[in-house]
């Protein structure tokens, strides 16, 4: 499943959850793997929802593998150090992209989401 797509991502439906860290946090972040859209995280004041919708986002995160997206929805990837070694980058309003990113950190929310889970 190194290469999800919309399909694959659509078929394990809307995922919610609270996340702490992202209390005050309101954007919406299109997920990327090499380019290829596979869901949306909209997040609203510590609320957030994986979702596979293809409306408007404020910023996308492509990933080069879907092992660095996992890492960055565990709260394991550092967006500076994964830009720099072209593991990820930003797209849109950067700087909603990175309070996303770093309030995913805290307490990992999104640990057990279906797109988040790590393959054996």
């Amino acid at each position: 499943m190194e290469n999800s797509t919309p399909q694959d991502f659509g078929q394990q439906g809307v995922w919610e959850t609270e996340a702490p860290g992202l209390g005050g946090v309101a954007g919406r972040m299109r997920l990327l793997v090499a380019g290829q859209p596979v869901g949306v995280l909209a997040v609203s004041n510590g609320h957030v929802t994986l979702t596979p919708d293809t409306s408007p986002v404020d910023v996308s995160l492509d990933c080069s593998t879907r092992e660095h997206l996992v890492e960055a929805l565990r709260g394991e990837l550092n967006p500076v150090v994964a830009a720099l070694r072209g593991w990820a980058r930003l797209q849109g309003n950067r700087e909603c992209g990175v309070k996303i990113i770093y309030g995913l950190r805290e307490g990992a929310p999104l640990g057990s989401a279906p797109l988040a889970r790590k393959e054996s």
